[in-house]
């Protein structure tokens, strides 16, 4: 009897443990499918705040892609405006040969009408300086005989001038004046510009050695030698032979004088700072090379010149 209350009482205990850890499973199932409820219902709700998110940065991609497409289209038309405005080499190289043709024709008022409308035209453009060659070439056209191609030419130098002097680092009209001073055979008043530059600037080294002729007309001899020293005006005359004869025979004869007057002009630059030895070394290289008449001329008018006082 014992013996079966006690097997009742096992089974009875084993029973209710089976239940109340089947209770518990149920109850920690809840739990967990709340659990999952819950973090399903919190991805759902992140999903959709991306979802916005998405959508929000592709409208603002496409709102950018607008508007840069917008501005493309402003640029293209833009630069198509300015294409239309600029003038190629090609137009300038038409222009210029159609200026000179006028020119060739005697229809001098209507060339230097030309030439000074391609001046207006290339504003703050290097190709200026073709513009100014053919109007030097105008101006020293013989047939020309009241030439207010002169007169434009200074007037441009005058302005350029100013425009230099207000603005010493724009080097596009430093070039400007340097080749309107050359063109008028004034080279002398570049000097006035190079005397502008900050001592340490660049640009004098190169103002010097393309306005030799300058420099020595002012009686800056210092500086031309400085910028052209005995060795380089040696190997000029030792060199000037072979190029002579490379060139057309029209540019042979260009040549050789300025090669003359270009040495004479060392000469007297060697003599006016005491280097006689120099001046009378490179006298005897100018007459091998040419001792005509007309350069033993050139080269006692030099010497002459080196020899007298700076007027005051």
């Amino acid at each position: 009897m014992a013996t079966a209350k006690y097997s009742l009482w096992v089974f009875i205990t084993i029973t209710v443990a089976i239940y109340a850890d089947l209770i518990w499973t149920a109850h920690e199932n809840v739990d967990l499918r709340e659990e999952l409820a819950r973090k399903t219902a919190a991805a759902a709700s992140t999903t959709a705040a991306l979802k916005m998110q998405a959508v929000s940065q592709s409208n603002r991609a496409n709102a950018m892609e607008a508007n840069l497409g917008a501005l493309l289209q402003v640029a293209q038309a833009k630069a198509g405006n300015e294409q239309i405005g600029h003038m190629s080499d090609e137009q300038l190289t038409t222009s210029l040969n159609h200026a000179r043709d006028l020119a060739a024709a005697g229809k001098f008022q209507e060339a230097l009408d030309e030439y000074l409308r391609l001046h207006r035209e290339l504003q703050d453009d290097r190709r200026r300086m073709r513009v100014i060659l053919g109007l030097r070439n105008l101006a020293l056209n013989p047939k020309y005989m009241f030439n207010p191609a002169l007169i434009a030419l200074r007037d441009l130098r005058d302005t350029a001038m100013q425009g230099f002097s207000a603005n010493i680092g724009d080097d596009l009209l430093l070039e400007e004046v340097a080749l309107l001073n050359r063109s008028l055979d004034e080279q002398g008043r570049t000097v006035a510009v190079y005397d502008l530059l900050p001592p340490d600037d660049r640009r004098r080294g190169t103002l010097r050695i393309n306005n030799l002729a300058g420099f020595v007309e002012e009686r800056r001899y210092a500086d031309v030698l400085e910028a052209n020293p005995f060795g380089r005006m040696i190997n000029e005359l030792e060199h000037a032979g072979p190029l002579e004869a490379s060139l057309p025979q029209e540019e042979q004869t260009k040549l050789r004088n300025e090669i003359i007057e270009r040495s004479a002009a060392n000469i007297e630059a060697l003599l006016g700072t005491g280097n006689s030895a120099e001046a009378a070394m490179l006298t005897e290289k100018l007459l091998s090379y040419d001792g005509s008449i007309s350069t033993q001329d050139i080269i006692q008018r030099h010497k002459e010149r080196a020899s007298q006082p700076p007027a005051n």
